[in-house]
């Protein structure tokens, strides 16, 4: 280990004053006091410092040293002494510069300013935003480094109750005028990182003062910084100084080189030096963090006016230089790492460390406690502030790659007595304890001493503690595994499943259900029928005859007649013959068109006429009319193995054939006729009066006789019909539509069915049986969808070859196969409940892991499990013949087996996926309504630590505490400095850090036996706690409020297994007070227990008669609702038998009963009695299904019965249960006071075992009790006296009396006076001041143990406990923000 130190105690007014030692006048005393102080590290590598000591004492000028050292090692041509004398001085001046620089950051490191006096914010963190200044004091023109840290969780991301709030960064002037700004929108969960860096140019122009960095967050100021521009102290120094140094050495011709002399005027004023940073990076043991660090300050004054003066001539030039030096006190890494562990403390860094430790602890304190004895108390004040000294031990290391060794001692040995007093109660005899190697400080500091390491594993530190009372991790392990056991889910599956007729459609269980899925039959009927034929005329034969004629004027008239004989097909028959005769008139209107010799037709008429038939034509339609005779009759049945194949029928039609014909007749008409005509001649002409000639006519008359043939088409239609009765044939034929024996449910069921359709006689067991496998599925099907008149008589929806449509019908169940399904069903649980196939998952190997998520892990291996073993519990194979299932019943058993099987499965896995998805909806609610101070929620802050919804679980803090916490980490290290990365002139260095906090643990009450000399006090002698630790057990009482409040919503099976688990809870504690008074009176202990017993004695007596109220109540309503078992026995014979039954029963037999699960078999065996008794006919196979049914609603009444008095009287039972925790508490301090030592000792801790069967925590019931959590929250609050890091190894201040020293940086409580400046009244002026580092922030621990009537919990003391100072350090803290 590089730099190895011893350390000596210290007072605190040495620890105080220390410093103060560098004013010393005389170097002799500072020797003096230096070598015979026992303050602070002193490095081995002191060796030889006298000599160093001597050279530096006979050296009463050092800049003259330097100036010849310089003369002596300057190489160059002497050709131009002016150049040479220019250079030397320039090079001498640097120097000047330098001493000057390092003389202002050695002051600034002891003397920085946290809040300057001028500055109006000040530096300000609310709500864990921080932001930060890299560098304080600037200039105008500087670019200017801000750090911003926002809330952050475990993961480094946002928290998520400022999610989707603005961020605004602002930079404001000494006037308060925004001089820039960064708006970064909402926070969203995308943002990459929580902590980055912004820089800033500042104008020019802007005036001198101080400046504000305002962090902003949904419209509210959450942090603030201050910065100065042209204020910076530093400045002043080095201005002082350099002047100083030139006044000696650079006026009145006083530098001469060769004939060359050089003066400067000592006015240089402050912003005339310009300071900037030189950056690197950091390589750390256990911190990878690349970002740029400022490492040194480069100090330049630019354009330094000087005259040079030739002594020879006597003349003088006036000219300027620029100047620059790299001060290499790395003040400024100092200031910025110490800001950065200030900021670690504050953030998430140190409080995810005790987050984590915290969980550790309490993920493995509740087994430890539920289940071996453990502590009785799992969260304390002692275990608090023990993990918050080891979270800034390691914030320490991580960040300065150094802890300090004495806190780190004092760290290591409080952890062990933290342990130790877990265990024993108390620590007054740890030291005693020789065995233990952190039992005392010396041991501890031997052993920190000779590995030059450390770790702080807490889990190694619980196995010793465990190992100290007789137990072992690996016992507490094995007792608090989480199990997902197949037994469990038994209950539901049988009572809340299988046999629920509610679940089912038509109120079927699965038993009904399958067997009548199973014996469900597709069939499709089929019509064969004769049919009908067309009906078609197969010969016509038609004649006709002209029987008289007569004639009148122009028409001609005659009467015929007509013979019709013709056959046609029958609808069924083949034919039929028809004739028909009749007669007919018809005239006819003649034209014979008379064309006459000459003139014009005057007249005619027929005078003679002749008619004869030419031809005759027949068209003949046959249109048949049905009507259904009825006169049904079934001819022929086919059957095979009892299935209905086909049924013939034969039955009758009245069938009216109506015959449509059209007669087309051509006749012949030959008639003579009579016709006069007329005409005229001109004779001559007349004149008229106009002179006009006019004609003069003769008239003529004449007549004639002709002949004409004719001939003319006649058509008409006539119709005519017959009746006549025919007979059809008609079959129904039956089609199977297979497979049978299918069935959906969590499988698809589709093994083809050997004897499906067939009436089978097979042998069970022994016992030969029927099993008609559907073959009644043709008559099912007839009688449901057939209807003969219907197809008999619709013979045009219904032709021959018509397939009716295919239906799934439900046979016949044989009636031994509902039991024998049952009992096979119950067969199989019973196998499992024996076999209680398990997977076992540790809680203790996986502290804050899920509980649910571990569980529905090995909810899934489970289930895998069982999907392997499914033979051995279904036994498929004993249900097939030759690979195939051969009847109906055997595919029923099976797949009622199979089915519960999978169904169990299935509840294992999704009622484990859905306690994983509401866990932390019903943790948050339950958090809420207990009004819990956590943030993050309405009511306060566990969101400060996740990023997502609230969990309580899966925390990588706990996996990184226990991580960083267990790594061995050297004590002292040297890191690694890269100076400038980035440019080709990087360099390489290492860098060993001295952490010196005081107190060298942060304690918090009187207990802590530190030496008097570290004890701090205030100005009034009070005692100053530097800590502040405050824990809340949240979930202490209600327990029974919090199970009332699910039983509303849970089912039977959850009901019955809650309640067991109450009554448990009841007998347990009441059974263990018994024995707490009998122990005491035996042993004649004067204690009085009177007000214990009556607690336990009111709560036991309540409880039960409640019982004796409610559950003949709920057992009734049950069987009343049971539409099997409702049948056999009334509701008032059923509350009368339970009433006596139960009031059979003393106080404490029926609370034990409740509690093992055997109060159903009483009531049962008495409700059996009386349903076989009055039900004589109930026998056999539905006997027994009655009973069964009965049993099932006794359980489901009891469970409902429990559960209505846990919910009407849960309020009592918690308080019953509170004031018997607060009578044991009042014993215990009884004991104390008044027995002897050793007496009460031995009582208490009887009386300590005793509490723990007071039940405490959250239970978490879906699908059934499985776990019992507990919640803590805490507060810490915390601070230093005094901080002091020291730069080890690079010694580069001088120092007139010890010759070199290294750079520290020191932060406490204290005014910060200008080094010269005074007020006008002469006093020292105020700068500011310097601040101890302050820390605050909360977490929280949970834990989590299966089910009991225990519980987990804090069950001693105070719900809240707060040390003894928190209050007051929380006021001071207050006061600097």
């Amino acid at each position: 280990m590089k730099n190895e130190a011893v350390r000596f105690p210290r007072t605190p007014q040495e620890r105080k004053t220390k410093l103060s030692a560098h004013n010393y006048s005389n170097p002799l005393v500072k020797v003096r006091a230096l070598v015979s102080s026992n303050d602070a590290y002193i490095p081995f590598s002191v060796i030889g410092i006298f000599v160093i000591l001597g050279a530096v004492l006979t050296s009463a000028y050092f800049l003259q040293m330097d100036y010849e050292i310089a003369q002596t090692i300057y190489t160059t041509e002497k050709t131009d002494p002016e150049k040479v004398a220019i250079g030397f001085a320039s090079a001498d001046l640097s120097r000047c510069l330098n001493y000057a620089g390092m003389e202002a950051l050695k002051w600034k490191g002891e003397h920085p300013i946290i809040q300057p006096v001028n500055a109006s914010g000040g530096t300000t963190s609310e709500d864990d935003f921080m932001v930060n200044a890299r560098t304080h004091d600037l200039e105008p023109g500087d670019t200017f480094y801000v750090r911003i840290d926002l809330p952050s969780d475990v993961w480094y991301s946002i928290s998520s109750i400022w999610k989707n709030q603005s961020i605004i960064l602002r930079i404001k002037d000494s006037n308060g005028q925004t001089i820039d700004s960064v708006d970064y929108g909402e926070a969203v969960s995308f943002w990459k990182t929580v902590s980055f860096e912004e820089s800033f140019l500042l104008p020019l122009e802007m005036e001198p003062g101080y400046g504000t960095i305002e962090l902003e967050c949904g419209g509210s100021v959450k942090a603030t910084d201050w910065f100065s521009v042209a204020m910076n102290p530093v400045k002043d120094i080095s201005a002082k100084h350099f002047n100083e140094l030139i006044t000696g050495n650079y006026q009145y011709n006083n530098y001469v080189y060769d004939r060359y002399a050089i003066n400067v005027e000592p006015d240089i004023e402050p912003y005339r030096i310009l300071i900037e940073e030189i950056n690197g990076t950091l390589e750390r043991q256990i911190n990878d963090d690349n970002r740029t660090y400022p490492i040194y300050y480069t100090f330049t004054i630019r354009n330094l006016n000087y005259t040079l003066v030739d002594l020879e001539t006597g003349e003088s030039f006036d000219r300027s230089m620029d100047i620059s030096t790299l001060v290499t006190s790395r003040e400024p890494l100092l200031e910025e790492l110490t800001t950065e562990y200030e900021r670690s403390l504050n953030s998430a860094e140190t409080s995810n460390i005790v987050l984590g430790a915290m969980n550790i602890r309490s993920f493995t304190y509740g087994p430890w406690q539920h289940y071996a004895n453990g502590p009785l108390n799992i969260i304390t004040n002692p275990a608090l502030a023990s993990a918050v000294n080891a979270g800034t031990a390691y914030a320490q290391k991580r960040t300065f790659d150094s802890v300090d060794p004495w806190a780190l001692m004092y760290t290591t040995y409080y952890n062990g007595k933290v342990f130790y007093e877990d265990v024993h109660g108390t620590a007054d005899k740890y030291d005693i304890n020789s065995s233990n190697s952190s039992a005392n400080l010396t041991s501890v500091y031997e052993e920190m001493a000779q590995n030059s390491s450390f770790n702080i594993d807490i889990k190694e530190g619980i196995g010793q503690s465990m190992e100290a009372t007789g137990t072992t991790f690996e016992q507490v392990d094995e007792q608090s595994a989480i199990v997902v056991a197949a037994s469990d889910y038994l209950p539901s599956l049988v009572d809340g499943w299988v046999f629920n007729d509610h679940l089912w459609t038509d109120e079927n269980d699965l038993v009904h259900d399958v067997a009548q899925e199973v014996y469900s039959a597709g069939v499709q009927a089929q019509v064969k029928r004769d049919g009908f034929n067309e009906t078609v005329p197969v010969f016509t034969d038609t004649s006709g005859k002209v029987d008289s004629t007569s004639y009148n004027y122009h028409t001609v008239s005659w009467k015929a007649s007509y013979n019709i004989d013709a056959e046609h097909t029958g609808a069924i028959e083949p034919s039929y013959l028809w004739d028909e005769a009749w007669s007919r008139s018809y005239d006819r209107t003649v034209n014979p068109k008379i064309n006459p010799p000459r003139g014009s037709l005057t007249g005619w008429k027929v005078t003679g006429a002749t008619v004869s038939l030419q031809s005759v034509d027949a068209e003949v339609s046959i249109t048949p009319m049905f009507r259904h005779r009825e006169n049904d009759n079934v001819t022929g049945i086919v059957r095979t193995d009892g299935y209905l194949d086909r049924e013939d029928h034969v039955f009758d039609w009245d069938v009216t054939y109506n015959i449509d014909y059209k007669v087309t007749s051509r006749w012949k008409i030959y008639y003579t006729y009579y016709y006069t005509y007329k005409w005229k001649v001109i004779t001559g002409y007349r004149t008229n009066e106009f002179g006009g000639k006019i004609p003069q006519y003769s008239h003529y008359s004449s007549s004639s006789t002709g002949s004409r043939t004719e001939y003319y088409t006649t058509t008409e239609t006539r119709s005519t019909s017959h009746l006549e009765t025919e007979t059809e044939n008609l079959s129904i034929l039956y089609h199977q539509r297979p497979p049978t024996g299918t069935y959906e449910g969590f499988t698809s069921y589709t093994d083809p069915v050997t004897r499906e359709y067939h009436d089978t006689t097979i042998e069970i067991d022994g016992i030969e049986r029927q099993d008609p496998a559907c073959s009644d599925a043709a008559d099912k099907y007839k009688d449901q969808y057939v209807d003969i008149h219907e197809i008999e008589s619709r013979y045009m929806l219904f032709p021959n070859d018509f397939y009716l449509q295919e239906r799934k019908v439900e046979c016949d169940i044989p009636e031994w196969l509902h039991k024998m399904m049952a009992d096979e069903l119950l067969e199989m649980v019973g196998s499992i409940e024996a076999d209680d196939p398990a997977v076992n998952v540790s809680l203790m190997n996986n502290p804050g892991a899920d509980p649910t998520m571990l569980r529905y892990e090995a909810a899934k291996e489970l289930t895998d499990d069982l999907s392997e073993d499914t033979e051995i519990y279904v036994k498929r194979q004993q249900y097939l013949t030759s690979g195939e299932m051969y009847t109906s019943s055997d595919a029923a058993r099976y797949i009622a087996k199979n089915e519960a099987y999978r169904k169990l499965m299935e509840e294992i896995e999704s009622q484990n996926r859905k306690l994983n998805s509401d866990l932390n909806d019903y943790l948050l609610e339950k958090l809420t309504e207990a009004n819990v101070d956590i943030p993050g929620l309405d009511t306060g802050a566990l969101d400060s630590v996740t990023s997502g919804s609230l969990s309580l679980f899966n925390n990588p803090a706990v996996s990184m505490a226990g991580t960083a916490l267990g790594t061995e980490m050297g004590i002292i290290d040297t890191m690694t400095i890269t100076g400038m990365p980035e440019s080709k002139y990087n360099w390489t260095e290492g860098m060993t850090l001295v952490v010196d906090q005081y107190p060298d643990y942060l304690y918090h009450d009187p207990e802590f036996d530190l030496r008097g000399q570290y004890e701090l006090k205030d100005p009034k002698g009070m005692t100053i706690y530097p800590l502040g630790v405050k824990n809340t057990c949240v979930f202490s009482t209600g327990i029974a409020d919090d199970i009332a409040g699910l039983l509303e919503q849970t089912s039977a099976p959850v009901k019955e297994a809650t309640a067991q688990m109450v009554s448990s809870s009841i007998e347990d504690l009441s059974t263990e007070v018994k024995s707490l008074e009998q122990n005491l009176s035996e042993q004649a202990v004067p204690l009085d227990t009177t007000a214990l017993d009556q607690q336990v004695t009111g709560l036991t007596t309540t409880y039960s008669s409640r019982m004796r109220e409610d559950i003949p109540t709920m057992i009734a309503e049950e069987i009343q609702a049971d539409p099997v078992v409702s049948l056999w026995i009334t509701e008032t014979e059923v509350t009368s038998i339970t009433q006596t039954h139960l009031h059979s029963l003393p106080d404490s037999r029926i609370i034990n009963q409740s509690a093992d699960g055997t109060l159903s078999t009483g009531i049962s065996e008495k409700l059996r009695t009386e349903v076989i008794m009055n039900n004589p006919n109930l026998t056999g196979d539905e006997m027994d299904a009655v009973l069964n049914r009965l049993d099932t609603d006794v359980r489901v009444g009891i469970a409902n019965g429990i559960s209505v008095v846990i919910i009407d009287n849960s309020a009592m039972i918690d308080a019953s249960f509170a004031a018997v925790n607060s009578e044991l508490q009042k014993l215990t301090d009884d004991a104390t006071s008044q027995l002897s030592e050793d007496v009460a000792e031995k009582v208490n801790k009887r009386l300590e075992r005793t509490m723990k069967h007071v039940p405490m925590g959250l239970p978490v019931l879906p699908p059934h009790w499985m776990f019992t959590v507990n919640v803590w929250t805490y507060d810490v609050i915390g601070k230093y006296e005094y901080f002091r890091v020291s730069d080890n190894d690079n010694e580069v201040i001088l120092n007139t009396y010890v010759g070199h020293e290294g750079q520290v940086y020191v932060r406490e409580d204290a005014q910060v006076y200008h080094p010269f400046k005074k007020t006008a009244d002469g006093r020292a002026l105020t700068i500011g001041e310097n601040r101890p580092i302050f820390f605050e922030f909360n977490g929280y621990a949970a834990t989590i143990v299966g089910t009991g009537p225990k519980g987990v919990g804090d069950k001693s003391g105070e719900r809240s406990e707060k040390s003894i100072g928190y209050d007051d350090i929380l006021t001071e803290y207050e006061a600097t923000r």
